[in-house]
């Protein structure tokens, strides 16, 4: 089975957090940002926000998985609505989200989200515990853990 590296998730939220930084603080110092992306106070606040999130989400990868699944829905439904008939004019006047920032929305939501649905938590490992009683139970912990005995027959003490 391949494994996706620990660290792309990171990366992922990493870069995600950033374009939203940049986005929010052009979109209140120079509209409109990235040359094409119109923004008002209301989107910039709320991309500088979530950019910030995201730059420290992506210290851990379950916190970066998690950003990753928010804003992926957050930015798929944002871009939706835009590129969706009727909601089109309605999203332009409360976020100004144009049709092309509304498409790029989609793309980068549905990355995100994609993202942090594909690659796995954490792979878990299940041992057979016995007990002093002389029952037996099932534990499921992670696949590396320090208290796991090397020792044949000995269950590890989680």
């Amino acid at each position: 089975m391949t494994t996706i590296p620990n660290t792309f998730i990171r990366r992922l939220a990493l870069t995600v957090g950033i374009l939203l930084s940049i986005n929010g603080i052009w979109g209140l110092l120079l509209p409109p940002a990235f040359f094409f992306f119109d923004a008002n106070l209301l989107q910039a606040m709320l991309a500088l926000v979530g950019g910030a999130v995201g730059v420290r989400a992506s210290r851990r990868r379950r916190s970066a998985r998690g950003y990753c699944m928010v804003s992926g829905i957050t930015m798929l439904s944002i871009g939706g609505l835009g590129i969706a008939p009727g909601f089109g004019p309605l999203m332009f006047l409360v976020m100004e989200v144009n049709p092309v920032h509304a498409v790029a929305l989609v793309f980068l939501g549905g990355a995100a989200l994609l993202a942090s649905v594909v690659i796995p938590v954490l792979p878990a490992v299940i041992r057979l515990r016995t007990y002093d009683t002389g029952s037996y139970g099932v534990v499921v912990g992670p696949s590396r853990s320090s208290s796991m005995s090397s020792r044949l027959g000995h269950a590890s003490p989680l």
